[in-house]
């Protein structure tokens, strides 16, 4: 009678040869296949509970941190992969599906999955501009309108966006708008951006000088005006002369110039005019002369010059 064996096969397939030796020495072999079949898949163990939770204020996610699961197999350890963000990741806002599958080294598999629901922070969207601001008029009396939106805070996420846009010229005080959009939300808010001229006029001063004059007369002051070449940025408005022009004076003379652009700065000089005396020229002539006329019944007039 034949005895029965236990022989554990591994899953997959095996051939299995008998060999029977009769008294006399010959032998006699038969064979058969034994394939073993894995059909139970691999089982889960503890698979993550749902959660729910709210995102922080001002934000359209939050971080959530899980624990994966473990499944076991009765032919090995299998494989787990991941389908969704991993642990510690930022969920966004509304409900995220994370999928764990198991796999086998025969290829049956088992999943479970969870849900994480974050819920927003419903707050209303709030923003605060900077103050008002200002810039320096340039060379041609004009501003360039800096990006302000780095300067401005909100109490959420948001984008913002700056009218008139960064780079706009302007020559004039101007409001600055700044609108910031959180989904469906946008708030505004404005400052003044004004821009001042803070370069004075230029110009040439007059160096000092001496003039003569008569005492008795004076001398009066020229118009200096035209000779200093005053520019601006911003353009001249107006440019006094102190003493003015056609003052007469009699004494050395300290000269101020004042001249203001049309941002009311002003620029000023001064000199001093120095008075010399003129030398008056005087002349003696010879008295009344008589003379005889010749024989030609003609006078030959002398050079009296010597005798002035």
């Amino acid at each position: 009678m034949a005895r029965a064996l236990e022989i554990f096969f591994e899953v997959g397939t095996t051939i299995v040869t008998f060999e029977a030796t009769g008294s006399d020495g010959n032998t006699v072999q038969c064979d058969f296949t034994v394939i073993v079949i894995d059909n139970e898949n691999p089982v889960f163990y503890s698979c993550p509970s749902d959660v729910t939770l709210t995102a922080p204020v001002g934000q359209t996610s939050a971080a959530v941190n899980y624990s994966a699961p473990t499944a076991r197999d009765n032919c090995g350890e299998p494989t787990i992969t991941t389908s969704g963000p991993v642990s510690g990741s930022q969920f966004p806002v509304g409900t995220t599906t994370v999928t764990f599958t198991a796999t086998d080294a025969s290829g049956g598999t088992a999943t479970c999955s969870f849900k994480v629901t974050v819920e927003p922070n419903d707050i209303p969207l709030e923003i605060t501009c900077p103050q008002p601001q200002n810039r320096s008029k340039n060379e041609n009396c004009e501003a360039v309108v800096p990006d302000f939106t780095g300067e401005v805070t909100a109490n959420k996420e948001a984008t913002f966006s700056q009218s008139p846009p960064a780079g706009s010229i302007i020559s004039e005080a101007t409001t600055i708008t700044i609108t910031a959009t959180a989904g469906n939300e946008a708030k505004q808010c404005s400052f003044l951006l004004t821009i001042t001229d803070n370069s004075p006029p230029s110009f040439s001063c007059p160096e000092d000088q001496t003039k003569a004059y008569d005492p008795a007369t004076g001398f009066a002051l020229p118009d200096y005006r035209d000779q200093i070449n005053a520019t601006d940025n911003c353009g001249i408005k107006s440019i006094v002369q102190d003493p003015p022009p056609g003052t007469v004076i009699h004494d050395d003379q300290l000269v101020m110039l004042y001249v203001w652009d049309t941002s009311d700065m002003l620029s000023n000089c001064s000199f001093t005019v120095t008075l010399s005396e003129e030398e008056v020229l005087d002349i003696t002539c010879p008295t009344d002369q008589q003379a005889e006329l010749g024989d030609n019944c003609s006078f030959v007039v002398p050079d009296y010059r010597a005798n002035a």
